[in-house]
């Protein structure tokens, strides 16, 4: 099972869990080259995760890069946001435990 498909059915627990409005997005910062995605990088990548209930979408001036500590250098890379869009957390790797408790204190659970 992809990082992704997990991430959705750890989405789906967490507001179980919590009771708080969470959705996962996916964003690319480079195609599976290296290069720059663009839409149909997105499309297919939404396609080769099983089509999850979340959007998949290309960043393609690579912003995420700039507007975020992640750097890119570590796969997967995953950040938590407020409802304000305030960075509540990121890290690297597999498990989402650090993302998920970062939206668990920003709630006060």
């Amino acid at each position: 099972m992809s990082e992704a498909v997990g991430l959705a059915e750890e989405a789906e627990d967490f507001v179980d869990e919590t009771g708080l409005d969470f959705s996962p997005i996916a964003v690319l910062f480079q195609d599976s080259s290296g290069g720059v995605p663009d839409g149909e990088d997105a499309a297919e990548y939404h396609e080769a995760i099983s089509e999850p209930d979340f959007p998949v979408m290309a960043d393609v001036d690579q912003a995420v890069l700039d507007a975020t500590p992640y750097t890119g250098q570590s796969l997967p890379g995953k950040c938590s946001l407020s409802p304000d869009m305030e960075l509540l957390a990121c890290s690297t790797g597999h498990g989402n435990e650090t993302i998920l408790d970062a939206i668990r204190e920003h709630a006060g659970l």
